[in-house]
């Protein structure tokens, strides 16, 4: 028996730096939780998106209304997406546009179908980085927060946030990601990649 729990153990530890090499052989940072933070190979059951900045670029027309607004995208976002078998989220930080506006602009970019389920801080009555919007989102989407990765572009809010309720978190740390309301932040992501290029072959290491 304990001969058997060693090697397992053994096995286990060898799997894991394995994987940890792979990921910091391609640029990925990691903090102290990735890759030993969850029971199992198993836990992540969905994908979660910020909107501005990382599925939309919220600089170019932005006195337009949501409405008539040109679609632009930020880079990879129609290359990736389709590639992610897991239901993915869109957790916006919205001012005025509720979900069924967010869903009309996502219907015109032709990713709407791609998206279980779409929070907007609108609905949520908070805005990011306030808890109440996390828990919200977690909530209407049906996910427990050990079974969500939240991908987002903004450490201030997105991963501040995020990470003070205890969800994982990917920051996309790209020149072209930074938003005009970044701020100074000392909240860490689990995960670094620089753009949404990155992320299809960082989740396999981390399921």
């Amino acid at each position: 028996m304990g001969s058997e729990y060693t090697a397992r153990v053994a096995a286990f530890e060898s799997r894991r730096e394995t994987a940890g090499d792979c990921l910091q052989s391609k640029g990925r940072q990691l903090n102290s939780r990735a890759l030993t933070g969850r029971p199992g190979r198993d836990w992540l059951m969905a994908v979660a998106f910020d909107w501005g900045h990382t599925v939309m670029d919220e600089r170019r027309d932005a006195d337009m209304a949501l409405s008539v607004r040109p679609v632009h995208l930020m880079p990879g976002v129609p290359e990736v997406l389709p590639r992610i078998a897991l239901p993915l989220a869109l957790w916006a930080n919205t001012r005025v546009d509720a979900e069924s506006d967010v869903r009309a602009w996502l219907e015109r970019a032709g990713l709407n179908h791609l998206f279980r389920w779409v929070i907007t801080s609108v609905d949520a009555g908070a805005r990011k980085p306030a808890p109440a919007f996390f828990d919200h989102a977690l909530s209407r989407c049906g996910l427990a927060r050990e079974n969500v990765l939240f991908v987002g572009n903004q450490l201030n809010t997105d991963v501040a946030g995020a990470a003070a309720v205890g969800i994982d978190t990917v920051w996309l740390s790209g020149p072209q990601h930074r938003s005009v309301d970044d701020c100074p932040s000392a909240a860490a992501p689990t995960y670094t990649i620089q753009t949404l290029h990155d992320l299809p072959s960082l989740l396999p290491q981390i399921r």
